[in-house]
């Protein structure tokens, strides 16, 4: 169990493999590719390398780096991993460790990507080994760091199985200068591990770390899955389908779900301890209510503190996840993060204006995208203000190099209550800050449906824009236009579709305070070159949406007797068409002898503005809005 075979940077050179990371000459340049791309660098190295190699049949080695400095010094940049391969007529068994890992950055370059494991045999056997092909990893010099090496191609081609357990399979991305949050697409990405059956994953779960790879894997039903150590991306398409719980426990559980995917789960979704969900869509038809993935939960969503679950946009059409719950739990320190998670950069319909000069202009969304120095920001606003589902648009871009993008906009945060949601934690869509001499991306949209919702002094909705570039007060950037905030109380499901397909609605009431929620609302707009109008980027929209009322009882000019039923307070959440009955006594002051007895009320809104008012002390009355 000691032994094994060591492949590590035995593979392309820095600077050679058909997925070589790019340089661009100033340093911290980008990682090599292989099974996953590399990851960008924080210099003007473009793109990490790409992709190339086959999943079920690994037989390159990884590529190596970009290099800063040419020729290139063995140890400058990066190597790619090698290849172990081996083709076993009878059985296989393999308790030692098989590696085949990319090399770490030196300084101002970048990292390898891993290489190949192609292991083919009739039986399977192992406890407790190891295949690994993990992509290097760049440190970071004082802010600054290359990318990291993309994981590499692992395959196990078996015919039959012998027992495998507590077995390690990994084709982990490297990190680097882009590792700041799962979805970062511009970080080093994971490799792919192929198994020609599903049979191997109960042996392999608790260390598995890669693209999953599976011929003819579109279904998996299980009675429920924990991930307490594993990094597994599904494939897209596949329909999850669990009788219990989905449980992502702990700081290494990082479940990431291909576009069009579905997950029916018939217990709760519970991420805790600092574990991931990640929630990737895939193209619509654009039809009303119609989602890139969906994730529905019988019972209830609870995201524990440092927990995260990641609902990320198709960057180019802005497809997103929808979210079904029972109910819905999001403690403080937690929640559904989906900053920079919409369109891409140049793209979507509010994408900012280019003029090709640099500082380029804002994008847009519910608010307009501000001006940059030399290019005017997008006004093209466009979603829903009742039912927002669109992402947010991305910013112009002076070039396409790594350090110069328009910022990408917020994705969306689609998340169906059929009861109550308690929110203490943060929900967020905001658009990205833009690089050098480009424009902010915009905000994108949050949309909760629910039966009740309430949240802490701790909650925050977040939707705003992002900044422009910020070079000198005479060069900047335009920031990105703010998104879209609506949360829907007590909305039927017809409704909801309703407005979803932009009908009308009877009954409904729109506020911008709910008192139950004590939390944050943003939509704020980016900042940039100018930020005043008519140039300057402008605030989304944020709204409370309900048929529900709220009912105010109040006393006055003091609160005397005890109304009943329902006492001096505040009712949130009266269904619209509801009956409500109630009545006061007319007690007596034992001190001063003295009877208060009605004489009157008074109707008025939740702002103050008289609707009617009487001597009766008896009435019926209809309240058309809070």
């Amino acid at each position: 169990s000691d032994g094994g075979i060591n492949a590590d940077a035995k593979g392309y050179r820095a600077n050679y493999g058909p997925g070589k990371g790019l340089a661009g000459g100033s340093g911290w340049e980008s990682g090599g590719g292989h099974g996953g791309t590399g990851g960008e660098g924080s210099g003007r190295s473009a793109f990490g390398g790409a992709r190339y190699g086959s999943a079920a049949a690994p037989i390159l080695p990884g590529s190596g780096s970009g290099i800063w400095i040419s020729p290139e010094p063995r140890g400058r940049g990066g190597y790619g991993g090698g290849v172990i391969r081996f083709t076993v007529t009878n059985s296989a068994v393999l308790n030692g460790t098989l590696s085949a890992c990319g090399s770490y950055a030196i300084y101002a370059s970048a990292s390898g990507a891993g290489g190949s494991i192609f292991l083919q045999c009739r039986t399977f056997a192992g406890t407790g080994g190891a295949l690994v092909a993990d992509g290097g990893s760049s440190p970071l010099y004082g802010g600054s760091s290359g990318g990291g090496g993309g994981g590499g191609r692992i395959a196990i081609a078996y015919t039959n199985l012998a027992g495998v357990s507590a077995l390690r399979v990994a084709a982990e991305a490297g990190a680097g200068y882009r590792f700041y949050h799962p979805h970062d697409r511009r970080a080093a990405q994971q490799g792919t591990l192929y198994f020609p059956t599903t049979n191997i994953l109960p042996g392999v779960w608790s260390g598995i770390r890669g693209q999953l790879v599976v011929p003819g894997f579109t279904t998996w039903i299980q009675p429920s899955l924990t991930i307490t150590n594993g990094r597994v991306i599904l494939p897209d398409g596949l329909n999850l389908q669990l009788a219990g719980s989905l449980v992502l426990n702990g700081t290494n559980a990082l479940l990431a779900l291909g576009t069009n995917s579905t997950v029916t789960c018939g217990g709760d979704l519970i991420v805790t301890n600092g574990g991931h969900l990640l929630v990737n869509a895939g193209v619509t038809n654009g039809a009303p209510g119609t989602y890139g993935a969906l994730v529905a939960v019988t019972g209830a969503v609870r995201v524990a503190s440092n927990s995260w679950i990641y609902p990320v946009a198709d960057p180019t059409t802005g497809g997103a996840p929808l979210f079904r719950m029972g109910q819905l739990f999001v403690a403080a320190g937690g929640g559904f993060f989906a900053d920079a998670a919409g369109f891409q950069n140049d793209t979507g319909p509010g994408k900012g204006n280019r003029g090709g000069s640099g500082w380029e202009g804002g994008a847009a969304h519910a608010g307009k995208g501000g001006n940059g120095t030399l290019a005017t920001g997008s006004s093209v606003i466009y979603g829903s203000s009742n039912a927002p589902i669109t992402a947010g648009s991305g910013g112009g871009s002076w070039q396409f190099l790594s350090d110069s993008r328009g910022g990408y906009g917020g994705g969306v945060v689609r998340l169906e209550s059929d009861g109550r949601a308690v929110v203490n934690g943060t929900i967020s869509a905001n658009g990205s800050l833009a690089e050098y001499a480009s424009g902010g991306g915009a905000g994108g949209s949050v949309l909760i449906t629910c039966t009740s919702f309430q949240g802490s002094a701790s909650a925050r909705l977040s939707a705003s824009g992002g900044h422009g570039s910020l070079y000198s007060p005479a060069a900047m950037g335009g920031g990105g236009g703010g998104g879209r905030i609506t949360v829907m109380i007590g909305l039927t499901p017809t409704n909801r579709y309703r407005l979803l397909a932009g009908l009308p609605v009877g009954g409904l009431s729109h506020y911008r305070a709910h008192a139950p929620f004590a939390g944050a609302v943003a939509v704020s707009n980016g900042i940039g070159w100018t930020n005043a109008p008519p140039g300057g980027a402008t605030y989304g929209s944020r709204v409370f949406i309900t048929t529900n009322r709220t009912l105010t009882i109040q006393g006055d000019p003091a609160e005397y007797g005890t109304p009943s039923p329902l006492g001096y307070a505040t009712y949130s959440d009266i269904p619209l068409g509801s009956i409500v009955t109630n009545s006061v006594d007319s007690p007596v002051d034992i001190v001063t002898g003295t009877r208060h007895t009605c004489i009157g009320w008074t109707l008025k809104t939740e702002l103050g503005a008289l609707i009617s008012q009487n001597t009766n002390t008896t009435t019926s009355f209809n309240f058309p809005s809070n």
